[in-house]
């Protein structure tokens, strides 16, 4: 359930919701005026997810790569966030130190999915000519512009270069092609990236200019692996989360403790893990790191009675 921490000194508790509805939007931070027409000059992607625990909801206010981390329809840990209740809606915010875990599903009952779709995009009511009234109403006009979905294509990147009068990267595939990015798609450190190849891109290009860049996946090469006497011990896991830089797996225990999983130790399928969430496996771990894997048992606890009593949390069943 969520409930404000009694005092400033006092951490939350982790709470297990389902991100019922999410609304993104693109949010413009600074102008500029080019041939007399004010246009956008930089701009930062924002979302609201409307959470809900299965008995109230709380609106999580999201901006830039945060937006990435929640998504409709899944359910979630979410640890050491900031709460509040202000102008009567709970909100919820992240911090640098937030933890986001996919789980189990949360059950919600469907009159509660329309409150929490509410929550952020209330119904239409009627026009009214009077200015007192309360409430919003449906707006309707002309498009002024569209944008057509991109299909982004992976690309393996074997090489980079940059131009010195104009700031573009050159990227080399493995196919032995070269691809121009503006500086205006991507502006990041050549010297980081050139460490990391051969790395893989998702990219949208036209004749051989890339118009768009949405992620990097590093290519990790274990060229060595020892094996040790292991003692193993069982843990039982609520959640998951992934670390995008490193893509550690992050286990969340029934004990509320955090166990990371580095790339070599264990690549799975992290969908499927959430599927089969809460679940035992044996673990050997030192100072919070996953050494290594030996075996899981699946086994459903929709009660959570493996928690401990005051980190339960209610679900309201309809």
């Amino acid at each position: 359930m969520f409930s404000k921490q009694p005092s400033p000194y006092s951490a939350q508790s982790p709470v297990w919701v389902k991100c019922v509805a999410k609304y993104t939007a693109t949010r413009a931070e600074s102008f500029e005026v080019v041939g007399g027409v004010v246009v956008m000059k930089s701009i930062r992607l924002v979302a609201a997810c409307v959470l809900s625990d299965g008995e109230s909801c709380a609106v999580a206010h999201l901006k830039g790569d945060d937006c990435s981390r929640l998504e409709e329809g899944q359910s979630y840990y979410i640890k050491n966030y900031n709460l509040t209740g202000r102008y009567g809606q709970k909100k919820l915010f992240f911090c640098p130190s937030t933890v986001v875990f996919r789980t189990s599903t949360v059950d919600v009952c469907s009159a509660l999915d329309t409150l929490c779709r509410h929550a952020v995009c209330p119904p239409s009511k009627p026009f009214q000519e009077t200015d007192s009234v309360e409430g919003y109403y449906t707006v309707e006009g002309d498009v002024i512009r569209m944008e057509i979905a991109k299909n982004f294509v992976e690309v393996e990147v074997t090489g980079v270069s940059e131009k010195t009068n104009t700031h573009e990267s050159i990227i080399l595939t493995a196919a032995m092609e070269q691809l121009v990015v503006p500086a205006d798609v991507w502006a990041g450190d050549i010297d980081s990236l050139v460490e990391e190849l051969p790395v893989k891109i998702l990219v949208v290009a036209e004749g051989g200019v890339v118009r768009a860049l949405r992620s990097i996946v590093v290519i990790v090469t274990v060229t060595e692996k020892m094996e040790i006497a292991k003692n193993f011990v069982e843990v039982e896991v609520m959640g998951v989360s992934e670390k995008t830089d490193t893509h550690e797996r992050i286990l969340l225990t029934a004990a509320m403790k955090q166990l990371v999983a580095s790339a070599d130790v264990w690549a799975g399928d992290i969908d499927s893990l959430v599927e089969e969430l809460p679940v035992k496996i044996l673990v050997v771990a030192e100072g919070g790191v996953v050494r290594a894997f030996r075996k899981s048992v699946h086994k459903k606890d929709s009660s959570l009675a493996s928690l401990e009593p005051s980190l339960r949390l209610c679900v309201l069943r309809c």
